[in-house]
């Protein structure tokens, strides 16, 4: 088993000693420190700060479908990663009304999956690595107010999620992140784009205020959606800043009437189709 270093205080300590084997027969408390493998028994509620500390790479997170739950709204955080931890896993959770329900600093190769958030005040899922993926998580926010739901540094794949009732559900700040079959419901601003490179397809947005917004400080370029559906959205696209800042929209369901470009902007809306060509007899024409 894990030998605890000095210098590193639990708060509360466990009520039972460490019995011997992996930490997923050991308890679970507040603010506890996860150093390998762990499979959660039972809920987690009342903590304050922080509920679940990620101590190291290479380990497995299951919430085995249980709740984690803070005493209060405000300044709490459901799983932490207390450092730069790779290769680690966070699945099966439930966090309810934390400010912050996931926060990873710095870790590439990270999975977080079927988990569920309902987040307070913050965001759902921050990460400031890259190479990691996001998958099949549902984030639903308690009004459509300031709330992110995904934040993303650059470089992750994030999709097959379900994110609802946030004032952003995907915030990207930098540049390749891949986004695909997403589902975004009645949000203030589906997606806040604030990189460049970014790919989207087979994405949702609908019943939002604005499905597509650009307000940055210089030009945001690359960013492509493709096959996407947008539907009841007030705004479709919206660029209102970022001097030479483009996007470009292909074969997706986008309505031009919905769009707000400012003259430093540009948005290029586009449809392909696949044509056969065939002669007079019914076969196909190569080149043609």
């Amino acid at each position: 088993f894990y030998s605890i270093p000095s210098a590193i205080d639990f708060n509360p300590f466990l009520n039972s000693s460490y019995p011997g084997g992996l930490t997923s027969v050991c308890e679970d408390f507040c603010a506890m420190m996860v150093f390998e493998s762990k499979n959660l028994s039972g809920n987690i509620n009342g903590c304050t700060g922080v509920t679940v500390n990620i101590a190291a790479s290479n380990i497995i997170f299951s919430c085995k479908g249980y709740q984690l739950k803070p005493n209060q709204t405000t300044d709490t955080t459901g799983i932490i990663f207390t450092a730069v931890r790779n290769n680690v896993t966070v699945r099966d959770c439930r966090l309810i009304n934390f400010s912050t329900s996931i926060s990873i600093t710095g870790a590439n190769n990270t999975i977080v999956n079927n988990t569920m958030t309902v987040p307070a005040s913050v965001q759902g899922i921050g990460i400031s690595g890259s190479l990691s993926t996001f998958a099949n998580n549902t984030i639903n926010g308690s009004s459509k107010d300031n709330t992110t739901g995904i934040s993303s540094n650059g470089g992750n794949l994030i999709e097959m999620n379900n994110l609802s009732h946030l004032g952003t559900a995907v915030a990207l700040a930098q540049t390749n992140d891949i986004l695909r079959w997403n589902y975004l419901f009645n949000n203030t601003i589906g997606y806040d784009l604030d990189g460049d490179d970014n790919n989207f397809s087979f994405e949702t947005v609908a019943n939002s205020s604005t499905a597509i917004y650009v307000n940055a400080s210089s030009a945001i370029t690359g960013i492509l959606f493709r096959n996407s559906t947008f539907l009841n959205n007030s705004l479709d696209l919206s660029i209102v800043a970022g001097s030479g800042s483009s996007v470009t929209v292909v074969n997706s369901s986008l309505n031009n009437s919905k769009t707000n470009v400012f003259n430093g902007g540009m948005a290029y809306i586009k449809w392909f189709v696949d044509v056969n060509v065939t002669n007079s007899s019914g076969s196909p024409l190569e080149g043609a």
